[in-house]
Formats: structure tokens, C-alpha cells, sequence
């Protein structure tokens, strides 16, 4: 779906946070700490398949069942975060982290499901099929195909102005949410987790981000 070049860097990127959770999940099953740690549980798993999915959208657009199971997926994970989040019970840096999370679900939903939007016709791009139409001839049919996508690739980005906006504004909440996890990363606050999971959280914020303005800016 990217170009080569941005496609391999954004694996790279998330193959190492993806890399990173899943340690996080699998090391704490023996922690002595156990009650504690799995409060974190949830959003460590939200983290690991967010990372699956960004490295899948990179080479391959979204679309049918699996386009459906990332949005009920990730819309469950977001629920779940968000009332962690609410829950007064749970310390104030696990609710603000589970807030976080619940607000990279939602981009990640928004960034899944608006694909088509984002990018117009790289879906049908991505799905077209190679026979030629019936009762064509080959030449007819390779001069429609050429033409048909010459239009695709000379046609101007074609975004509607509510879907630029709210991707966008995406892209903002992201960086800020990568600027608050650098910040805590760098202030060193391990009270509820470790500098090396918010430096992950920075690291998938903003590589989010990056990947949402390479997208909207069609490559």
C-alpha cells in the first residue's frame, strides 16, 4: 500500500515495539508482582496487535473480513482502555496510560476503516483483477487498462475536506500523545511502568502519525 522505502522503515519501527510487548506480556507471567502486572495485560496486547496491523498496512491495503475484524478488534480494545481509564480505583498514571491507549485505538480505527477515503482508489487498486473484459481485444483491453490508470495516478489526491480534517487532527493527537510518553519516558516516572514501555508508546504514537501524513499525502 506505501512505497517500498516507507513501507520497510515502518516494519522496522514496529517490528520493535511489537517485539517489545510481547516481552512485556510473556516476562511478566512470572513476575513476583503478578496482580499488579496483569493490570497492564490489556494494554500490552493492544500494543503487540497494533503493531501487527501497522506492519500488515504497510504492504497491503485493508479491506473486507479483515478490514471488519481490525475495527471490532481494536473498537473492543478501546472500550476496554477507556473504562480502565474511568475507573477511580486504578492510580492516577495507569488511568492517564489507559487513556492513552484507548486514543490510540481510536486511531487506529479511524486509520483502518478510512483507508479508502484517506487514499481514494488504492483499494480497487489493490483488488483489481487482471483478465481482460469479455469480447475485448487484448490491445483494447491493455489501452483501457492503461488508461484507466494513468487516470488513477495523475488524478489529485481527492480527499474530502472532513476526512483531511479528521485525519489531521489524528495526526496531532498522535504527536501529542508521543511528545507526553517522551516526556514521562524522559522524566523517568516508574510508578506504573517502565521508561522502556513509554519510549515504546512514544515510538508507536509517532510512527502512527508518520504513517497517517504519508498516507493523506498519497506516498
Amino acid at each position: 500500500m506505501l512505497p517500498q522505502g516507507w513501507a520497510v522503515a515502518f516494519t522496522a519501527l514496529f517490528a520493535v515495539t511489537g517485539a517489545h510487548s510481547l516481552w512485556a506480556l510473556v516476562g511478566r507471567r512470572d513476575s513476583i508482582r503478578r496482580a499488579r502486572a496483569q493490570g497492564h495485560a490489556l494494554t500490552d496486547l493492544s500494543h503487540l496487535v497494533m503493531s501487527l496491523a501497522m506492519i500488515a498496512m504497510a504492504w497491503w491495503t485493508p479491506g473486507g473480513p479483515a478490514l471488519l475484524l481490525q475495527v471490532v478488534v481494536f473498537t473492543a480494545l478501546g472500550l476496554l482502555l477507556l473504562l480502565r481509564a474511568l475507573d477511580r480505583s486504578r492510580p492516577p498514571g495507569a488511568r492517564h496510560g489507559a487513556a492513552a491507549g484507548a486514543a490510540m485505538n481510536a486511531a487506529m480505527v479511524w486509520m483502518v476503516a478510512g483507508t479508502s477515503v484517506i487514499m481514494p482508489g488504492m483499494p480497487a487498486m489493490a483488488g483489481m483483477p487482471a483478465s481482460h473484459p469479455a469480447g475485448g481485444s487484448a490491445s483494447t483491453a491493455g489501452a483501457g487498462s492503461t488508461s484507466m490508470a494513468g487516470m488513477v495516478m495523475s488524478s489529485p489526491a481527492g480527499t474530502p475536506a472532513w476526512a483531511g480534517a479528521l485525519t489531521w487532527l489524528t495526526v496531532a493527537a498522535l504527536g501529542a500523545l508521543a511528545l507526553w510518553w517522551s516526556m514521562r519516558a524522559v522524566r523517568r516516572e516508574r510508578a506504573e511502568r517502565s521508561v522502556g514501555h513509554c519510549a515504546c508508546c512514544a515510538a508507536m504514537s509517532a510512527g502512527m502519525a508518520l504513517i497517517l501524513v504519508v498516507m493523506v499525502q498519497g506516498g
